[in-house]
């Protein structure tokens, strides 16, 4: 295109590198979460996760879940309708659920001990 003086616009080159360094924290940060699904890939899954209450998961991907009731991550991140940030959101989802978890074992833990 043209500017109103007739002259096509200047059109700089990308410095070698530069998007690398503009973009690094973000492709670190894919890195790292592909590293992550990769590692748990095998993780097996319950087949009581209620996925429709997991409202950080696309409308979609929780109603393809709710569907197939995979019995694996990996096999739930191959699923047609269920994208990396829906894999992602249900890793952070499942991290805070092993939490909550254990949080709990303690708490039942002391109270036990405090009766013993």
């Amino acid at each position: 295109s043209q500017s109103e003086t007739g002259a096509a616009p200047t059109v700089f080159p990308a410095q070698p590198g530069s998007i690398d360094v503009r973009y690094s924290g973000y492709l670190e940060r894919q890195r790292q979460q592909i590293a992550v699904v990769r590692e748990q890939h095998g993780r097996p899954l319950e087949p009581t996760i209620p996925y429709h209450s997991i409202t950080t998961l696309s409308k979609e991907a929780r109603e393809h879940l709710s569907h197939v009731q995979p019995l694996t991550l990996g096999q739930a991140s191959r699923i047609p309708g269920v994208g990396p940030a829906d894999v992602n959101a249900f890793l952070l989802w499942l991290e805070l659920q092993r939490r909550r978890q254990d949080q709990s074992s303690r708490v039942l833990a002391c109270n036990w001990s405090e009766l013993v």
